[in-house]
């Protein structure tokens, strides 16, 4: 079952501001699926060609309309190639699969703090 339909109603039900629509009519329009996925750096291209010229951080759309996909009935996924609409269990495996990755390199850096932290001091048990 697609997400697609998901993405298309929160679109049309008109709770996102006009900057968080325009990248979900963009990733409707050019980004379903992992296959279609595209980096921050072509999304703000976009957002920039606009008669009226959005421009954003990464950061923003991370906390805004990616945030929101995630806590909602659709769902942006993240690669490394980069973002898309989730549209079938192809796509949302392979988004998994670089949230794991992403994951366990944060546990390492995680386990490196502690152990550095140790090694400067017993007592420093962070």
């Amino acid at each position: 079952m697609s997400l697609l339909p998901n993405a298309q109603a929160v679109l049309a039900s008109g709770v996102l501001g006009s900057d968080e629509k325009e990248i979900l009519v963009f990733l409707i329009n050019n980004a379903v699926g992992k296959a279609n996925a595209k980096s921050w750096k072509k999304i703000n291209a976009h957002l920039r060609s606009l008669p009226t010229p959005v421009v954003m951080v990464k950061q923003d759309f991370q906390h805004g309309l990616l945030s929101h996909s995630r806590a909602n009935n659709y769902f942006i996924g993240s690669s490394n190639t980069g973002f898309f609409i989730i549209d079938d269990l192809h796509d949302a495996r392979a988004s998994a699969s670089y949230y794991r990755s992403r994951i366990q390199s944060e546990t390492t850096h995680l386990c490196q703090l502690v152990n550095i932290g140790l090694a400067h001091s017993p007592t420093w048990i962070v």
